[in-house]
């Protein structure tokens, strides 16, 4: 059915024929010509193709969630059962020796009275004297070597033993999923098409702290802190596109145009995020002589003045927000004027003969 395109069929059209196809008597079918009866078996066959994809693709779920996330989720809490006896044991004689430690090395305050002892112990021999009497020291050793073996670092996660187990079980999910890809064509919908061609960016800029000898480096107000910005462009789909390293003082919007002409991937962002630092006249006439929606978030966005294009340009709902001052309108001549300039600087731009201020242009 993939050799088929029925793309040009509205997907009511299909869902009727195939309804009826499925649901109707074949006395009744008999009674249409060939071309109705070829038409209705085209689109039973696709209505029930893309019925097995959802069922191939909600058994694939349930084999996900039974056998490999589950399963690891239980064999996860077995394991940490299995040693719990090993760590309290453990746990219980570092306690207690580490009890003796702060008992008989600091103040002790009488809670009736208010005087304050010294520690009970001066010396650290005196302290080891202490502790041995509760805990050997070879069994605090090699307490604290099972407490090393059987728990996990301070930096790691709580579900890093999960992820090891679902890493041992994804044998159980792999010879179905080479199948579905090899029978299923996975594709988006038109809607969600352009998202994963990565249609859309976002870019912006992270304050990081640097050696102080460097030429991109100085005092940032806004941030606060010696350094300087990490200027990165990302796509909706989490790729990296293109990054540099900028100094703090300067607009980010006069490298947003250049960090888009620079990325050298395959992803070609057609819509860009931004945050204030985005907001600048003279990069929204770039991006837009370039085809790119620059969508910045926009700050005092109350305090903006709106241009009419015409003088007697009215509207119903938001004629507050425009200004009443005729000579805010658009002046179309002035750019009718300027346009061949406008034209050539948007292709010199693009061509890398001319680019905004940054350390990449080496026009």
């Amino acid at each position: 059915m993939g050799e088929v395109d029925v793309s040009a069929t509205p997907p009511r059209r299909l869902a009727e024929l195939s309804r009826y196809g499925i649901d109707g008597k074949a006395s009744l079918l008999k009674r249409h010509g060939d071309s109705r009866r070829l038409a209705m078996l085209l689109a039973t066959a696709v209505y029930l193709t893309s019925r097995a994809v959802d069922d191939a693709l909600d058994l694939l779920e349930v084999l996900i969630a039974t056998k490999l996330l589950a399963r690891a989720e239980r064999e996860t809490a077995k394991e940490k059962l299995k040693i719990l006896p090993r760590v309290e044991r453990a746990s219980a004689k570092l306690a207690a020796a580490f009890q003796i430690v702060f008992d008989s090395t600091t103040e002790q305050v009488d809670t009736y009275t208010g005087e304050i002892s010294p520690p009970e112990v001066e010396t650290l021999e005196a302290m080891w004297e202490r502790i041995e009497q509760v805990v050997p020291r070879h069994e605090l050793a090699a307490a604290i070597a099972a407490l090393f073996e059987l728990t996990p670092p301070l930096d790691s996660d709580a579900d890093e033993a999960w992820r090891t187990q679902l890493v041992t079980r994804f044998s159980t999910v792999r010879p179905f999923l080479k199948l579905l890809v090899t029978v299923v064509d996975l594709d988006a919908t038109p809607e969600g098409r352009p998202v994963l061609k990565g249609s859309v960016a976002a870019v912006d800029g992270a304050m990081m702290d640097t050696v102080i000898d460097n030429l991109l480096a100085e005092t940032s107000i806004r941030y606060g802190g010696y350094g300087g910005i990490a200027h990165h462009l990302v796509s909706d789909t989490y790729v990296g596109l293109f990054s540099r390293f900028i100094p703090c003082g300067v607009w980010e919007a006069v490298h947003l145009i250049d960090a888009l002409l620079s990325n050298e991937s395959e992803v070609k962002p057609e819509a860009v995020h931004a945050d204030t630092q985005g907001q600048f006249f003279p990069v929204f006439g770039l991006a837009h002589l370039l085809g790119i929606d620059l969508l910045p978030r926009i700050r005092n966005f109350q305090d903006l003045t709106f241009h009419r294009p015409d003088p007697r340009a009215r509207y119903r709902h938001i004629d507050a927000l425009f200004s009443a001052d005729p000579r805010t309108c658009i002046d179309w001549q002035l750019i009718e004027n300027g346009w061949k300039d406008l034209i050539q600087v948007g292709l010199s731009v693009r061509g890398k003969a001319l680019c905004p201020p940054s350390p990449s242009c080496g026009a």
